[in-house]
């Protein structure tokens, strides 16, 4: 498919359908990249197998379709949400909601707040100790790492045969003991 030879996925969800997901990580470039792969690709080249044929199609910027639809520009399209559902108080202020951002360095504040005798286990969350043990911290940084924890959960297999390898070398030591 054309998107996915543009590094685009999209679902398929049947011959002449497919499903597209942004989140809040998507870029005006991303999207413009998306529209380009749809305004340049002909219907049989979106689902064909084989290379793409790029042709000559020149797509509008997306400030220039903003501006087409009386929109000052894509920067400043706003989702419509009724006054009523709009927040108008501070969330996630405190320091600690600002202060770590992997594993690893809340790990060492919970540590530090059970080193003043209130652990999560006697005052949050019971954990049993299984999973402390298991889990050792220097095993977990890696899971946080960009290259390793933005696979997308639905990303085709093809695009995740790292992943199945590291699985299976990881299944094959535990079951050797």
């Amino acid at each position: 498919m054309a998107a996915q030879e543009s590094g685009i996925n999209v679902r398929q969800i049947d011959a002449r359908t497919v499903g597209v997901t942004l989140d809040e990580t998507v870029t005006k470039d991303d999207v413009y990249d998306l529209l380009k792969v749809f305004a340049t690709a002909s219907i049989h080249e979106r689902y064909r197998i084989g290379p793409i044929k790029h042709d000559s199609t020149v797509l509008p910027s997306l400030d220039d379709i903003a501006n087409s639809l009386s929109i000052t520009s894509v920067d400043s399209m706003k989702l419509q949400i009724p006054n009523s559902l709009h927040r108008t108080s501070p969330f996630l202020q405190h320091k600690v909601f600002n202060s770590y951002h992997s594993e690893t360095e809340m790990l060492r504040y919970i540590h530090h707040l059970q080193s003043k005798d209130l652990s999560l286990a006697e005052a949050m969350i019971p954990l049993g100790s299984c999973t402390m043990k298991l889990n050792a911290t220097t095993e977990m940084v890696p899971v946080t790492w960009p290259e390793f924890a933005s696979m997308h959960p639905f990303a085709p297999g093809e695009q995740a045969r790292g992943y199945m390898i590291m699985l299976q070398v990881r299944e094959a030591k535990i079951r050797l003991g």
